[in-house]
């Protein structure tokens, strides 16, 4: 008993010191196994990835594309994810880029002509006056037909003032229909101003473009609005109306 006790004098110390480490470290790892750690979570998002090659304006076919899931953080500047239809491609897309907004363009509502013209077609400029265009009131977007005034078949031509020959009275015909109007006094949006001066940029074949530079020479023109899918009537083929140059 006296060594025992000669021992606990000794090492009692080293004993509670023990006892508390052991303690301290017990409870510190019922303090982590309580605590649970957030799993670290990286922001993602939709894209669009071309998976066969489009061709440059061109409509994209949904079978050429479809949505991954990218990193926020690897996803390149001006990526698009929104809805394709109705969208064009403004260059050639290779297999596998992903679709930026600069690749893309809507024919109905881009900012520049060019992306705007049907394919095939060109852009013509065509003056009149509010009293020949409804007042002035026709808008981008608008469908128009011309009538011009030209003789009678064997009589006497028309001329560019609008003046008749002694032998015979003018006639009116639809010379075109369905002239897309592309953009009015340089604005390819927003509103008309009634009983302006129009300057209206018309969306042509080119074939169409040659006769109207033929026949303005010639002839005066009225501009009609056109209500959606009218029909004013038969055109007659260029050159019945004047000869060809």
């Amino acid at each position: 008993m006296t060594q025992v006790g000669s021992w606990w004098k000794v090492s009692r110390w080293l004993v509670i010191g023990i006892l508390l480490v052991v303690a301290g470290v017990y409870a510190g790892l019922r303090f982590l196994a309580s605590t649970k750690v957030a799993p670290v979570t990286t922001a993602t998002a939709t894209v669009w990835v071309v998976t066969q090659p489009i061709a440059a304006d061109a409509p994209i076919p949904p079978s050429s594309v479809k949505t991954e899931t990218w990193p926020v953080k690897l996803l390149p500047l001006n990526a698009y994810q929104g809805s394709l239809a109705g969208l064009y491609t403004t260059e050639a897309l290779p297999q596998g880029v992903p679709l930026v907004t600069t690749d893309l363009f809507n024919p109905t509502t881009s900012d520049l002509i060019p992306n705007r013209l049907p394919k095939g077609d060109v852009a013509f400029d065509f003056s009149t006056s509010p009293n020949s265009a409804v007042d002035g009131v026709i808008a981008p977007g608008d469908r128009i037909a011309l009538l011009a005034l030209v003789p009678p078949p064997g009589k006497a031509g028309a001329t560019s003032s609008g003046t008749t020959s002694a032998t015979a009275l003018n006639q009116s015909v639809v010379f075109m229909q369905g002239l897309n109007v592309l953009a009015v006094n340089g604005a390819l949006t927003g509103a008309v101003t009634p009983g302006s001066g129009e300057q209206l940029i018309l969306a042509v074949t080119p074939a169409q473009a040659e006769a109207l530079v033929y026949a303005e020479a010639h002839t005066t023109f009225t501009v009609v609005l056109e209500a959606p899918h009218q029909k004013l009537g038969t055109v007659a083929p260029y050159g019945t109306q004047w000869p060809k140059p």
